[in-house]
């Protein structure tokens, strides 16, 4: 038996490149992902990211644009260097500004998407500072 579905963003501030969906096949229990995204703990799309983008092809210029921007919008308190805005990724082992990987229900699922209390307070605590 084959099933296929298509995963839709939350919002516009989780998309920034306006990805309409990610396509999926489910066959013999394996999933199948028509694209190639890294997803966050939190659900954000990784490769999407231009903080990542920049990281991955070491654009520090791109890092300073991407710091000044940050502090514009209030998600800095102050203008940090290229090299403190790197960014590989989040996973569980790594800090989360928003303590996200300290949950107790994320240490047996791949992100918070997969947990039936989602959207949780946690969730709905990074959102309201992006939605700012």
């Amino acid at each position: 038996m084959q099933v296929a579905f298509k995963l839709q963003p939350l919002c516009i501030q989780h998309n920034p490149l306006k990805i309409n969906k990610i396509e999926c096949t489910i066959n013999n229990n394996q999933i199948n992902m028509q694209n190639n995204s890294i997803i966050s703990l939190c659900g954000d799309i990784c490769s999407e990211c231009p903080r990542y983008i920049a990281t991955k092809a070491n654009n520090l210029e791109k890092l300073t644009e991407l710091a000044n921007l940050w502090f514009r919008l209030g998600f800095r308190t102050k203008v940090v260097c290229a090299d403190e805005m790197k960014c590989n990724g989040c996973s569980k082992c790594k800090p989360c500004s928003y303590n996200i990987n300290s949950c107790e229900h994320i240490q047996d699922l791949e992100n918070c998407g997969e947990c039936k209390l989602y959207p949780c307070e946690k969730i709905n605590l990074v959102l309201k500072k992006l939605i700012k």
